[in-house]
């Protein structure tokens, strides 16, 4: 099992979807994922897409910007009922400007 890395990109002005999704199968025990030290900004998911997406998947997001991200949810972490996955971050992000479109 290698780790998985998204380290030290630009992700911007993206549409009609997440601007970065991450997902594994409930059940198996995947790479842990590591994103790390972006910059996601001027993203545009709509309501229906987050602009980050961790799905199933053991992940640690550490010192991001978002900035500026239209979405649903600016981040998204969802785990099945029978799946765990522990030891997950996130830590040191900044959120900046984002508007989320989550009904209330």
């Amino acid at each position: 099992r290698s780790d998985l890395y998204l380290f030290d990109n630009e992700i911007e002005e993206n549409t009609a979807g997440p601007s970065v999704a991450v997902s594994g199968t409930s059940g198996t025990s995947g790479p842990r994922v590591h994103v790390i030290g972006n910059r996601i900004s001027h993203n545009s998911a709509g309501i229906l897409f987050d602009t980050l997406s961790i799905s199933e998947v053991a992940v640690d997001v550490i010192n991001n910007t978002f900035f500026n991200d239209t979405s649903r949810q600016v981040i998204r972490w969802t785990v099945g009922s029978r799946q765990s996955v522990t030891g997950q971050q996130c830590v040191d992000n900044t959120l900046y400007l984002n508007v989320g479109q989550t009904p209330n």
